[in-house]
């Protein structure tokens, strides 16, 4: 379990796992491009469109826990905020990661559906 997290983590390829899944990006607005084939073991990333869509609930998913933990530590260890304050901290922990929750949704339901 632990090496699928550190895999997952790591950005490794599902049938390998030597070679990473995105193309380096140096762009902080671009959208994370994924290889086509990976290098070493030629497993094809890129599926049929629409094979990504159920990563968007994993993405989802990571989203509202993000947020939920942002706001739980906001409670603890913050004196009491204004709501629009409060918005601006869980919106601003959403924005921060973005880009890995789209990475690891995909990584994820890769190495959960590898066909």
């Amino acid at each position: 379990m632990f090496r699928f997290i550190k895999n997952v983590y790591e950005e490794k390829c599902p049938n390998c796992k030597k070679e990473q899944i995105f193309k380096k990006n140096t762009s902080l607005f671009k959208i994370p491009e994924m290889k086509d084939t990976c290098p070493s073991c030629n497993y094809h990333f890129v599926r049929e469109p629409g094979y990504f869509i159920g990563a968007m609930y994993i993405s989802y998913g990571f989203t509202i826990i993000e947020g939920a933990l942002a706001f739980i530590l906001m409670k603890l260890l913050l004196p009491p905020l204004s709501l629009g304050w409060e918005l601006f901290i869980v919106i601003s922990t959403f924005s921060l990661f973005i880009k890995k929750n789209y990475k690891w949704s995909r990584l994820l339901y890769l190495y959960i559906f590898p066909w």
